[in-house]
């Protein structure tokens, strides 16, 4: 049973001919010219922000790409060019599965009209919860300022505090579940305003 489902960072489309092209480039450059140089191709599009901070995070995912292998990062690509559209999945998950979808706002791999799409599928979940007369699970898309493809490595103490906050409801829900209001849940939550931000969409 899922007892939750949480999207960070995605999208819920198959990979498009030309998305599909750029990761098999990445995958050439992988074998002709090293893992070094794949990684130094693929970070501008993987990170937010800037100075310092960026630098930072770079060597970060340097250390983290090592650690997962060549072996491991062409079989991701690979699984990525594969995926399956997951759209109509999203569309009529079970109404009692609650859902948080974020996503940064400099995100360039999956960039800001992704989480809209899904929202925009979780809103047609909810409109058949309501003519069904049924109660869906508390659900958010937030759009985080500041942060791009990495966000729990770019922003971890926003994605901790947004995540804790959305356990909270779906916990409150469930504590409530014999007479809660649909209304209720329906409506997001409190955006948090740290280093960085985030707002509902």
């Amino acid at each position: 049973r899922v007892a939750g489902l949480v999207l960070v960072s995605t999208q819920c489309r198959a990979d498009t001919a030309s998305a599909s092209a750029r990761r098999r480039s990445q995958i050439a450059v992988l074998k002709a010219q090293g893992f070094h140089a794949a990684l130094q191709a693929f970070l501008p599009q993987l990170l937010g922000g800037n100075g310092h901070e960026r630098l930072v995070m770079e060597a970060l995912v340097e250390e983290m790409a090592g650690i997962v292998g060549v072996e491991a990062f062409e079989r991701q690509i690979r699984a990525c060019i594969s995926r399956p559209d997951q759209r109509e999945t999203l569309r009529h998950l079970p109404m009692d599965i609650p859902v948080l979808a974020l996503t940064g706002k400099e995100d360039k791999i999956t960039p800001p009209q992704c989480l809209k799409e899904m929202r925009e599928l979780l809103l047609s979940r909810q409109a058949c919860a309501m003519a069904g007369q049924q109660a869906p699970a508390p659900w958010s898309a937030r759009l985080c300022d500041g942060v791009g493809h990495m966000m729990p490595s770019e922003s971890p103490e926003l994605f901790y505090r947004m995540l804790s906050e959305w356990a909270g409801r779906v916990h409150r829900a469930q504590d409530a579940s014999s007479a809660f209001v649909p209304q209720r849940l329906w409506q997001s939550g409190v955006p948090f305003l740290t280093g960085r931000g985030s707002v509902d969409i």
